[in-house]
């Protein structure tokens, strides 16, 4: 009775012995009872390449290392597609459920509802900065008639405050530091 390795042996002696067949990746994948699509995939996971086909010509392969090379990924557990789609298919369950209950708590809302709500903020910054000109024509009408140029520049640097302040929800001071307009919420 043989053992799986006393096969590998026997199959690494006749490749030492016997010229390396070289095959395409048709040929290759009807050797080793595969999909065509499979070969190509373990070409780019390491599988040996004898020959890079180039103008038009196939790539070739040695029968016997590819052979090695698919044995040896069966006996490390890595050629398992069916084990590697079990876990894509748990996790990507393990995602849809957390995803789920995230939607039940309203931790995760529909995107509709978030584009909404955006689109609503979006309008009312809008008009709001588009209204303020109206707003501080009369003040910076009265600066420029009391105190010239320097009374506008004024008014409208205490203007643009309310304004942000308005807008970020909370009050705005100036940085001791560095002297730039900050908001708090």
């Amino acid at each position: 009775m043989q053992t799986a390795t006393t096969t590998r042996n026997a199959r690494k002696r006749a490749a030492k012995k016997a010229p390396a067949v070289l095959v395409t990746r048709r040929e290759l994948s009807k050797l080793l009872d595969v999909n065509l699509r499979t070969i190509s995939k373990w070409e780019t996971e390491g599988m040996p390449l004898a020959e890079r086909g180039r103008g038009g010509h196939p790539s070739r392969f040695d029968q016997a290392k590819c052979r090695a090379w698919s044995d040896a990924r069966k006996a490390a557990g890595a050629g398992s597609d069916v084990a590697r789609s079990r876990v894509r298919r748990d996790n990507a369950a393990a995602a849809l459920l957390e995803q789920t209950l995230a939607a039940r708590s309203r931790e995760l809302l529909p995107a509709h509802e978030v584009e909404q709500a955006w689109s609503k903020e979006a309008a009312a910054i809008r008009a709001h900065i588009l209204g303020w000109p109206q707003t501080v024509s009369g003040a910076v009408h009265s600066a420029a008639l009391l105190h010239g140029v320097g009374g506008v520049e004024a008014e409208l640097h205490r203007a643009g405050r309310q304004l942000l302040m308005e807008l970020a929800g909370g009050p705005v001071f100036q940085c001791p530091h560095c002297g730039k307009d900050v908001t708090t919420r």
